[in-house]
Protein backbone atom coordinates (compact mmCIF):
# COMPACT_ATOMS: atom_id res chain seq x y z
CA UNK A 1 0.00 0.00 0.00
CA UNK A 2 1.49 3.33 -1.05
CA UNK A 3 0.58 6.25 1.21
CA UNK A 4 0.96 9.99 0.74
CA UNK A 5 0.88 11.75 4.11
CA UNK A 6 0.26 15.51 4.00
CA UNK A 7 0.56 17.77 7.03
CA UNK A 8 -1.50 20.92 6.48
CA UNK A 9 -0.52 22.66 9.69
CA UNK A 10 2.23 25.26 10.11
CA UNK A 11 3.32 23.12 13.07
CA UNK A 12 4.29 19.71 11.63
CA UNK A 13 4.84 18.27 15.09
CA UNK A 14 1.55 19.66 16.33
CA UNK A 15 -1.72 17.91 16.94
CA UNK A 16 -2.49 16.88 13.34
CA UNK A 17 1.01 15.51 12.85
CA UNK A 18 0.68 13.44 16.03
CA UNK A 19 -2.64 12.02 14.81
CA UNK A 20 -1.11 11.12 11.43
CA UNK A 21 1.87 9.49 13.12
CA UNK A 22 -0.49 7.44 15.29
CA UNK A 23 -2.43 6.30 12.19
CA UNK A 24 0.76 5.34 10.36
CA UNK A 25 1.78 3.38 13.45
CA UNK A 26 -1.51 1.49 13.39
CA UNK A 27 -0.99 0.67 9.72
CA UNK A 28 2.45 -0.69 10.63
CA UNK A 29 4.53 -2.43 8.02
CA UNK A 30 1.68 -4.13 6.18
CA UNK A 31 3.24 -3.47 2.81
CA UNK A 32 3.01 0.26 3.42
CA UNK A 33 5.33 2.79 1.91
CA UNK A 34 4.64 6.33 3.12
CA UNK A 35 5.96 9.66 1.90
CA UNK A 36 5.28 12.73 4.04
CA UNK A 37 4.94 16.33 2.88
CA UNK A 38 4.84 19.31 5.23
CA UNK A 39 2.92 21.96 3.30
CA UNK A 40 4.33 24.82 5.36
CA UNK A 41 7.83 23.95 4.14
CA UNK A 42 6.81 24.19 0.45
CA UNK A 43 6.58 27.23 -1.77
CA UNK A 44 3.41 27.20 -3.86
CA UNK A 45 0.36 29.12 -4.95
CA UNK A 46 -3.26 28.09 -5.13
CA UNK A 47 -5.07 27.45 -8.40
CA UNK A 48 -4.36 30.20 -10.96
CA UNK A 49 -7.59 29.58 -12.93
CA UNK A 50 -5.65 29.06 -16.17
CA UNK A 51 -8.09 26.24 -17.11
CA UNK A 52 -5.33 24.28 -18.85
CA UNK A 53 -6.31 21.20 -16.80
CA UNK A 54 -9.75 21.43 -18.40
CA UNK A 55 -8.63 22.06 -21.99
CA UNK A 56 -5.23 20.67 -23.00
CA UNK A 57 -3.85 18.82 -19.96
CA UNK A 58 -5.07 16.21 -17.49
CA UNK A 59 -2.82 17.57 -14.73
CA UNK A 60 -2.06 20.93 -13.15
CA UNK A 61 0.67 22.60 -15.21
CA UNK A 62 1.88 24.92 -12.43
CA UNK A 63 5.43 24.02 -11.45
CA UNK A 64 6.08 24.67 -7.78
CA UNK A 65 6.30 22.91 -4.43
CA UNK A 66 2.92 21.20 -4.92
CA UNK A 67 3.92 19.53 -8.21
CA UNK A 68 5.43 16.44 -6.51
CA UNK A 69 2.60 16.38 -3.94
CA UNK A 70 -0.10 16.22 -6.63
CA UNK A 71 1.91 13.56 -8.48
CA UNK A 72 2.22 11.44 -5.32
CA UNK A 73 -1.51 11.77 -4.66
CA UNK A 74 -2.25 10.46 -8.16
CA UNK A 75 0.14 7.51 -7.65
CA UNK A 76 -0.87 6.57 -4.08
CA UNK A 77 -3.40 4.07 -2.83
CA UNK A 78 -4.12 6.09 0.31
CA UNK A 79 -3.81 9.82 0.99
CA UNK A 80 -3.77 11.13 4.57
CA UNK A 81 -4.31 14.87 5.03
CA UNK A 82 -4.45 16.68 8.35
CA UNK A 83 -5.62 20.26 8.59
CA UNK A 84 -6.34 22.45 11.59
CA UNK A 85 -9.26 24.85 11.70
CA UNK A 86 -8.04 28.46 11.70
CA UNK A 87 -10.57 31.29 11.65
CA UNK A 88 -13.46 28.98 10.78
CA UNK A 89 -11.81 27.18 7.84
CA UNK A 90 -8.92 24.81 7.15
CA UNK A 91 -5.48 26.38 7.35
CA UNK A 92 -4.31 28.41 4.36
CA UNK A 93 -1.67 25.74 3.71
CA UNK A 94 -4.37 23.08 3.26
CA UNK A 95 -6.74 25.39 1.38
CA UNK A 96 -4.05 26.16 -1.21
CA UNK A 97 -3.60 22.42 -1.78
CA UNK A 98 -7.36 21.84 -2.03
CA UNK A 99 -7.67 24.62 -4.60
CA UNK A 100 -5.15 22.77 -6.75
CA UNK A 101 -7.33 19.64 -6.52
CA UNK A 102 -9.28 21.40 -9.30
CA UNK A 103 -6.95 19.54 -11.68
CA UNK A 104 -8.38 16.25 -10.39
CA UNK A 105 -11.79 17.18 -11.84
CA UNK A 106 -12.58 16.30 -15.44
CA UNK A 107 -13.66 19.00 -17.90
CA UNK A 108 -17.32 17.97 -17.53
CA UNK A 109 -17.36 18.02 -13.71
CA UNK A 110 -20.22 20.55 -13.61
CA UNK A 111 -22.61 18.17 -15.35
CA UNK A 112 -21.00 14.84 -14.46
CA UNK A 113 -20.41 14.46 -10.71
CA UNK A 114 -18.42 11.25 -11.42
CA UNK A 115 -15.83 12.90 -13.65
CA UNK A 116 -12.99 12.81 -11.11
CA UNK A 117 -9.64 11.89 -12.63
CA UNK A 118 -8.17 9.94 -9.75
CA UNK A 119 -7.59 6.22 -10.21
CA UNK A 120 -10.40 3.95 -9.03
CA UNK A 121 -10.14 2.69 -5.46
CA UNK A 122 -8.07 5.57 -4.06
CA UNK A 123 -8.79 6.31 -0.40
CA UNK A 124 -8.49 9.51 1.62
CA UNK A 125 -8.22 10.00 5.37
CA UNK A 126 -9.11 13.59 6.23
CA UNK A 127 -8.06 14.57 9.76
CA UNK A 128 -9.61 17.85 10.86
CA UNK A 129 -8.41 19.28 14.18
CA UNK A 130 -10.06 22.10 16.07
CA UNK A 131 -9.77 23.81 19.42
CA UNK A 132 -13.53 24.06 19.87
CA UNK A 133 -14.77 20.99 21.77
CA UNK A 134 -18.14 20.95 19.93
CA UNK A 135 -17.87 18.81 16.77
CA UNK A 136 -20.96 20.48 15.27
CA UNK A 137 -19.29 23.89 15.21
CA UNK A 138 -17.22 23.05 12.11
CA UNK A 139 -19.18 20.07 10.77
CA UNK A 140 -20.02 22.12 7.66
CA UNK A 141 -16.30 22.54 6.88
CA UNK A 142 -15.85 18.79 7.02
CA UNK A 143 -18.93 18.18 4.83
CA UNK A 144 -17.91 20.80 2.26
CA UNK A 145 -14.43 19.38 1.76
CA UNK A 146 -15.72 15.82 1.76
CA UNK A 147 -17.96 16.72 -1.20
CA UNK A 148 -14.90 18.05 -3.04
CA UNK A 149 -12.95 14.87 -2.32
CA UNK A 150 -15.85 12.77 -3.62
CA UNK A 151 -15.96 14.83 -6.82
CA UNK A 152 -12.20 14.35 -7.34
CA UNK A 153 -12.75 10.60 -7.46
CA UNK A 154 -11.66 9.34 -4.05
CA UNK A 155 -13.47 6.00 -3.69
CA UNK A 156 -13.57 6.16 0.10
CA UNK A 157 -13.23 9.17 2.39
CA UNK A 158 -12.58 8.52 6.08
CA UNK A 159 -13.17 11.68 8.13
CA UNK A 160 -11.48 11.97 11.52
CA UNK A 161 -12.61 15.04 13.46
CA UNK A 162 -10.55 15.87 16.55
CA UNK A 163 -12.18 18.44 18.85
CA UNK A 164 -10.78 20.30 21.83
CA UNK A 165 -7.16 20.42 20.64
CA UNK A 166 -5.21 22.72 22.93
CA UNK A 167 -1.64 24.01 22.96
CA UNK A 168 0.51 21.73 25.06
CA UNK A 169 -1.51 18.63 24.16
CA UNK A 170 0.13 18.10 20.77
CA UNK A 171 1.66 14.73 21.57
CA UNK A 172 -1.43 13.32 23.29
CA UNK A 173 -3.94 11.46 21.14
CA UNK A 174 -7.24 11.24 23.03
CA UNK A 175 -8.81 7.81 23.52
CA UNK A 176 -11.82 8.64 21.32
CA UNK A 177 -9.47 9.71 18.52
CA UNK A 178 -7.41 6.53 18.87
CA UNK A 179 -10.58 4.44 18.63
CA UNK A 180 -11.54 6.22 15.39
CA UNK A 181 -8.00 5.83 14.01
CA UNK A 182 -8.13 2.10 14.81
CA UNK A 183 -11.40 1.82 12.83
CA UNK A 184 -9.88 3.66 9.88
CA UNK A 185 -6.67 1.60 9.95
CA UNK A 186 -8.68 -1.63 10.06
CA UNK A 187 -10.77 -0.53 7.05
CA UNK A 188 -7.68 0.48 5.06
CA UNK A 189 -5.86 -2.78 5.81
CA UNK A 190 -8.95 -4.83 4.98
CA UNK A 191 -9.34 -3.12 1.61
CA UNK A 192 -5.62 -3.58 0.85
CA UNK A 193 -5.75 -7.32 1.51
Amino acid sequence: MKITNIIGSPKPHGYGGSIEKALLGLLGHHGTKARTFELNELTYRGCQACLTCKTTSDVCIAQDGLTPVLKEIRESDVVIISAPIFMGEVSSQAKGLFDRFYSFLGPDFRTNPKSGRLAPGKKLVFILTQGNPDEQTYAAVLARHRRTFDMCGFAEVYPVQICGARPGSETQVPGRAMARLAEVAKALLRSAA
